[in-house]
């Protein structure tokens, strides 16, 4: 299982931690409709960055990227009113 992560799974996930990093960056600077599917990118970024500085050892990135995570947690809570619009759904006001 090590041998998969660190040959497979691991280059993959700083690529696509990047990416999606990237990604959620720009959806929140575009202040549009779509700006709260950013936290969801940034979400799935750091993800794929715990798993990245797992199976690297980079234990100062994986705190960092754990700390990035409660934020972008923030963001999805404090957005939650207007992500139904951000998924084209009609009644953005749904209780959660």
């Amino acid at each position: 299982m090590h041998d998969f992560l660190m040959t497979t799974l691991v280059p993959h996930c700083e690529c696509a931690g990047c990416v999606l990093g990237l990604l959620g960056a720009f959806l929140l600077a575009t202040n549009t409709r779509f700006s709260p599917l950013g936290w969801i990118s940034f979400l799935a970024a750091n993800v794929a960055m715990i798993t990245f500085a797992y199976g690297v050892a980079a234990h100062w990135l994986l705190w960092q990227q754990v700390g990035f995570t409660a934020t972008s947690c923030l963001g999805l809570w404090r957005s939650r009113a207007r992500l139904p619009r951000a998924f084209g759904l009609r009644g953005a006001g749904v209780a959660l």
